[in-house]
């Protein structure tokens, strides 16, 4: 292949990863960054291997870090901080034995155990972990995780969803439509931030995600979790806000 047709697919695969974010132009009505934001850093450690039939060239790793917002399951909210941030990274990858040339690749689910309670006199944890599926397109986000309760006495496979019923959360920037009587939220659309080079700002929001019963908690686990966040809960009474940076890195970059 000619280098010259070599650099055009690049260019046509990073156009395509990013246009498959919707990391475009936002309308001027949009929120705008400013030098204040604080743009962290992106470290790439859960990028997925660069695949065999994959090219370095043309090919990107994505890294997701929101630094604010929250997430509420049933009745119980955590706060996202920039201390604590959750993370997800994706590859992109560009192939011409992909369908469409380029084929995106969860690569990793990262953030720290939070307390959310006490149980026998002791702090009961939790943390999200990725279950699968992932998809994105259109600046709309698909993630299923469960999220693993650890402490308290509540064993070692206390969950809230799991590997066959995840949390399947479709993380949009524009307006959701939950079912009544729950309210729509509404995100923000991505725009660049003038002091991080090609580095963009938006707002992910959901709450038409069902969340199911707690699972596998030993003793009376299952009912402390369920008693404590108003589980199971319907599409609508939970809600993720996320503000997130997304930057990117070229697999023909050092790792």
């Amino acid at each position: 292949m000619s280098s010259r047709k070599s650099v055009r697919r690049a260019l046509l695969a990073a156009a395509t990863a990013v246009a498959s974010l919707g990391l475009a132009a936002a309308p001027a009505e949009a929120r705008q960054t400013t030098p204040t934001d604080q743009v962290p850093a992106f470290d790439y450690a859960g990028c997925p291997p660069l695949p065999s039939e994959a090219e370095p060239f043309g090919s990107f790793c994505f890294e997701e870090v929101a630094t604010g917002g929250s997430v509420t399951i049933g009745n119980v909210t955590h706060t996202i901080t920039a201390d604590e941030p959750l993370k997800v990274d994706f590859g992109s990858f560009s192939s011409e034995s992909y369908p469409n040339g380029f084929e995106n690749v969860f690569g990793g689910l990262r953030a720290d155990r939070f307390e959310i309670g006490r149980r026998n006199g002791q702090p009961v944890y939790a943390q999200p972990v990725y279950t699968g599926p992932f998809a994105t397109e259109n600046a709309q986000i698909t993630l299923g995780f469960k999220i693993r309760f650890t402490g308290g006495g509540l064993g070692d496979t206390c969950t809230v969803g799991s590997d066959a019923d995840p949390i399947v959360t479709h993380l949009i920037t524009g307006t959701t439509a939950p079912p009544p009587p729950y309210q729509p939220i509404t995100g923000t659309p991505w725009q660049l931030v003038p002091t991080a080079r090609g580095v963009h700002l938006g707002t992910l929001v959901d709450n038409t995600f069902a969340v199911p019963a707690a699972t596998g908690c030993a003793g009376d686990g299952n009912t402390y979790l369920n008693t404590l966040g108003g589980l199971p809960a319907p599409a609508g009474a939970s809600a993720i806000r996320l503000n997130v940076y997304v930057g990117h890195r070229s697999y023909t970059q050092p790792a």
